[in-house]
């Protein structure tokens, strides 16, 4: 049996330390990414067979692109920023510009004449005409728009519930997928001698191949063997039953490998070999 939840559970505690309960939208799906590469990792290296383990890669292929995450309940936040402060603009009033250039003359003319007291008060009326002027400046508005920022948040125990049952739904396809793995294993395709027997044949020829391409080819023969529930099984002392061993001077070789049943360990194909003996060992 696949499971794969323990494998989620230790990857879960981490995202759920890892998410606030009202996390940004890009952060809670990169942590969710990273936890479900983290799980699928862990759930692959536990696959019992190659099948099982491209299955549940698919699984989580799928998982990744899930539209229902898209579903997890959105909390929008929507706030402007405050505006700048108004800003004087310059007051053009007449009367206050005739009035504080009358005062600065004064004070010019008072200095040359070394009037100091006139100097003094035409200096503070000058002044004091200066602030009136700048405190009677119109308010110049700020008409730039405001801006809005909207922040979509996740609510962080949804997205785990949802993720939960994600989870659970794929390790009751995958029990399934093992158990239909394992009837199928061997059937049709080990039932069908004939189809067997040319695979013997091929690997017969490819155990005559020399170099990184022969065995390369041989490599890819087992995985197809594989995945029909037959293995080939190379020529042993202790195996020598399911080959007809041919007498050599030579030593053992194996020349076409048996096949048998990946289920049951039944023969399907005997093999040929050579080894030191007088006589065949079935």
């Amino acid at each position: 049996m696949t499971e794969i939840w323990p494998h989620w559970q230790s990857a879960r505690q981490t995202l759920e330390a890892e998410l606030p309960r009202q996390v940004e939208q890009n952060q809670a799906f990169t942590a969710v990414r990273n936890s479900i590469a983290q799980t699928e990792q862990r759930a692959m290296a536990a696959a019992s067979d190659d099948i099982l383990r491209q299955q549940i890669g698919l699984w989580f292929q799928s998982l990744r692109g899930s539209v229902a995450l898209l579903k997890v309940p959105r909390a929008v936040e929507t706030w402007q920023l405050r505006s700048p402060k108004e800003r004087k603009s310059p007051a053009f009033d007449p009367l206050l510009l005739a009035l504080l250039l009358i005062c600065a003359l004064m004070a010019l003319s008072a200095w040359l004449e070394k009037m100091w007291l006139w100097m003094i008060l035409s200096v503070a009326a000058a002044a004091l005409t200066l602030i009136l002027l700048i405190r009677k400046a119109p308010a110049r508005k700020d008409t730039s728009p405001l801006r809005t920022e909207n922040r979509v948040f996740l609510d962080r125990e949804e997205l785990l519930r949802l993720l939960d049952e994600e989870i659970r739904g794929m390790e009751h396809a995958l029990t399934d997928l093992t158990y239909l793995n394992e009837q199928l294993m061997g059937d049709p395709a080990c039932t069908d001698r004939g189809m067997m027997e040319k695979f013997a044949t091929l690997l017969e020829s490819l155990y005559d191949c020399e170099g990184e391409s022969g065995e390369e080819a041989i490599t890819t023969a087992r995985q197809i063997l594989s995945a029909m529930g037959a293995t080939p099984l190379n020529y042993t002392p202790t195996d020598s039953r399911y080959f007809n061993v041919l007498p050599t001077k030579n030593g053992a070789r194996t020349i076409r490998p048996a096949l048998i049943a990946r289920k049951d360990g039944a023969l399907l194909t005997m093999g040929v070999a050579t080894d030191s003996v007088t006589e065949n060992t079935l």
